[in-house]
């Protein structure tokens, strides 16, 4: 008589294999397919904010969803010349390019690469474009999924 399935961990005792290699093997493909499934899954929308080194006037954040992941910078009390980059991995996946920002506003994008988001370390990067010319860096705000790296 073969075995029957009691839930998704356990089988009856009513006939066992030799050694209970089946009841093992069982076990050991639903622990593998929890870890490759489970990245994708589990990570159905998460994110983080911070306003780094604005004192409080921007605010950063990143956005990680299943199919997208987004970057953003609202401006609070100063308008400020910004440009909002989505960084993978340490590498740029692109940016909103240099725009002026209001009081109250904001700036941002999304990238949706096709089907899942792949693993990695995302960070949303604002930089500001000082009266001189100059750029500064004012915060990034970092996420990942799966096997991160140093974003």
């Amino acid at each position: 008589m073969p075995r029957r399935r009691l839930d998704e961990h356990r089988w009856d005792n009513q006939t066992t294999r030799p050694g209970g290699a089946a009841a093992v093997s069982v076990i050991t493909v639903t622990a593998i397919a929890v870890v490759t499934v489970a990245p994708g899954a589990a990570f159905a929308s998460t994110g983080a904010c911070g306003y780094g080194s604005s004192h409080g006037n921007v605010r950063t954040c990143v956005s990680l969803g299943g199919t997208s992941v987004s970057a953003s910078a609202q401006v609070k009390d100063a308008g400020r010349i910004l440009n909002s980059c989505l960084r993978r991995n340490g590498v740029r996946v692109t940016c909103t390019g240099y725009s002026y920002v209001a009081p109250g506003r904001g700036i941002g994008l999304t990238w949706s690469p096709g089907g899942h988001v792949p693993n990695g370390t995302y960070c949303a990067v604002t930089w500001r474009k000082n009266p001189n010319g100059t750029t500064t860096k004012l915060a990034s705000e970092c996420v990942g999924i799966g096997v991160t790296q140093v974003g």
